[in-house]
């Protein structure tokens, strides 16, 4: 298998488990009329760097990236509308990510578990966050929340070491108990008045 992988569509998906455990492969290119990325399609694929998107994509599938261990940095397709469970998890090198503006919902444990990025910025169409989505991001510094989230699940942002405030938008209804749980350096939580808070009480940050 050589360093450059292009993909071309079957039906307008990638098949699951497509492209596991490729162990040569840097970069992976997808070729336009792929509509969705199937479950696992491109899992445990250690020495990938960089994907390329084509911008039709509109949904990526469960664990479909997940344990790419060498992968930086991510730009989402542009029609991309939902992101699977498991998705991206384990990909703990990524620096930066950036959210397409068509985006309204990732899911659970999406992208847990990162030791690089320090900055999220999440687009105004996004609707909801899920379960432990970014759970174990040990650098993350700043969250910039859209104007239309909705929903943040529970153990969404665990263990963000290093997370010191965050701003929830006023379209926000639910946070999930223990949403911020274990961010030692957090202060400060605003939130509007029609958000909903999910007992116990913890449900922000344990500093003990």
């Amino acid at each position: 298998m050589s360093e450059l992988l292009f993909v071309e569509p079957v039906d307008g998906i990638v098949k699951e488990e497509a492209y596991t455990n490729l162990k040569e492969t840097r970069c992976i290119v997808i070729a336009p009329g792929v509509r969705r990325i199937g479950a696992y399609a491109f899992s445990d694929c250690d020495a990938l760097q960089a994907v390329v998107f084509d911008a039709g994509i509109i949904g990526i599938g469960t664990g479909a990236f997940s344990n790419c261990t060498a992968l930086r940095k991510l730009e989402l397709p542009r029609d991309l509308r939902w992101i699977g469970s498991n998705a991206f998890t384990g990909c703990n090198s990524l620096e930066s990510i950036r959210f397409n503006q068509k985006l309204e919902k990732i899911g659970e444990v999406a992208f847990s578990f990162n030791e690089k990025a320090s900055t999220l910025y999440f687009p105004d169409s996004l609707r909801e966050i899920g379960d432990a989505c970014f759970q174990g991001w040990e650098q993350l510094r700043e969250i910039h929340f859209g104007n239309g989230l909705e929903t943040i699940g529970s153990f969404a942002f665990n263990h963000a070491l290093s997370l010191k405030s965050a701003t929830l938008p006023s379209s926000l209804l639910s946070v999930g108990e223990f949403a911020f749980l274990n961010c030692p350096q957090l202060e400060v939580v605003h939130c509007g008045r029609n958000t909903v808070i999910k007992e116990p009480t913890l449900v922000y940050y344990e500093r003990c």
